[in-house]
């Protein structure tokens, strides 16, 4: 009797094992938003971490302001330009990507992965 209860018990715990982590399906149909903008999305892509694929962000305008003279592009909140300057002069937050243009422009793709760290971006890559 208690070979049959521990064998129950065994099963139950290898089957619930199995089911709960199945094995990642290649040909799996893409999420629906993938497949409504093929354009926009490729099985090919640089995925991130979490191997989904890298979504376009919002840039939203909240007042904040970069240093004129910069370079278009993604610069993070904790990114100095020369001197002790940071790219982003006003409504700086050292751990969200800017998008910096002509004449001091700017808006605020939110928190970013590197930004707030050592190896932040200064004017590469993209606003993920």
């Amino acid at each position: 009797m208690q070979f049959k209860h521990t064998l129950l018990v065994f099963i139950a715990i290898t089957t619930s094992a199995s089911l709960a982590s199945p094995a990642p399906d290649s040909n799996a149909p893409l999420p629906r938003h993938i497949q409504e903008f093929p354009n926009e999305y490729s099985r090919d892509a640089l995925p991130p971490h979490d191997g989904f694929p890298l979504e376009k962000r919002a840039c939203s305008s909240n007042g904040c302001a970069c240093v004129s003279g910069l370079a278009q592009g993604v610069y993070c909140g904790n990114c100095v330009v020369g001197a002790g300057t940071y790219a982003v002069k006003t409504k700086r937050v050292k751990n969200h990507a800017f998008e910096c243009g002509a004449g001091g422009r700017c808006c605020d793709y939110g928190v970013a992965s590197d930004c707030g760290k050592s190896n932040a971006r200064c004017r590469e890559g993209s606003p993920a």
